[in-house]
Parts: C-alpha cells; sequence; structure tokens
C-alpha cells in the first residue's frame, strides 16, 4: 500500500519521493520484506529438506545438531525481520507522505 500511495502522491516524479523520509522509511521496509522472504525461502526449501533428509544411518545423531541450530537460528533472524517490517510498516503509517 506505500507503493500504491506514494504513487499517486508524486505521479510521474520519483525524485519526489527518493529525496523525503518517506521514502527512506519505505524503501527500508521494502528491503526488508525482501531479506525477510529471502529467510523464508531458504528456511523451507533448503534447510528444512536437509534436516529431513538427514536419517540415523548418515551417522550419530550429533551429526544433525549442526543443522538443526542453524535452522533455528534463521527462524529467528527470519521473526527479527519481520518484527522490523511491522515496527517500519508503524513508522510509514505516521510519516507525511511525499506531495
Amino acid at each position: 500500500s506505500g507503493i500504491v500511495n506514494a504513487a499517486f502522491r508524486v505521479g510521474g516524479d520519483l525524485g519526489k519521493l527518493v529525496m523525503t523520509t518517506y521514502g527512506a522509511v519505505l524503501g527500508a521496509k521494502l528491503f526488508m520484506v525482501a531479506v525477510m522472504l529471502g529467510l523464508a525461502y531458504f528456511n523451507r526449501f533448503i534447510a528444512m529438506p536437509r534436516l529431513r533428509n538427514f536419517t540415523a544411518h548418515d551417522g550419530p545423531a550429533a551429526k544433525s545438531m549442526p543443522l538443526a541450530a542453524g535452522l533455528c537460528l534463521s527462524i529467528a533472524a527470519e521473526w527479527g525481520v519481520g518484527l522490523l517490517v511491522l515496527g517500519l510498516a508503524a513508522l510509514l503509517g505516521i510519516t507525511a507522505p511525499p506531495q
């Protein structure tokens, strides 16, 4: 909604968007959403299959601990970035849009 709101406000002059606090906050939010989606992709399609495919015949159960710990760390990072996105969305809601 921030992109659409900004597009209505600035029309065809993107310079107005880039040089404002609103544009900076919107850019930061979009970047953090991209980071969060990247982490989610990694967790779902890379880390989880690796952990799932690890079987008991691959060695001692302790060998799977780094995989599980890495997944936990990545999930925690995804949560943290998600909270940051919510904070940026709140800040975007109280920041004056470009005119």
